[in-house]
């Protein structure tokens, strides 16, 4: 599945075509993941910022894992709480 999924990232036509089956374009794409729920953690600035400083300082293994940031962020709070 995971070669597939990066096949198919490379050809320029296949968000089109899953928006023909889905209904809409992807809101996230990268890490191995596709989804058309909620993402708008990518458009939080403080997530953003910290994630961006993370990555800058060498912290992150990779600097497109922006999904499993997010939820471990989201683990840690509601375990916080």
């Amino acid at each position: 599945m995971k070669n597939f999924l990066k096949k198919m990232s490379q050809i320029p036509h296949f968000f089109n075509d899953m928006r023909s089956v889905v209904g809409r374009l992807p809101t996230y794409y990268e890490d191995d993941l596709i989804t058309w729920h909620y993402s708008d953690f990518m458009k939080d600035e403080w997530f953003v910022a910290c994630y961006d400083s993370a990555v800058n300082a060498g912290l992150a293994v990779a600097d497109k894992i922006h999904w499993r940031a997010h939820t471990l962020c989201w683990a840690a709070l509601i375990e916080k709480n």
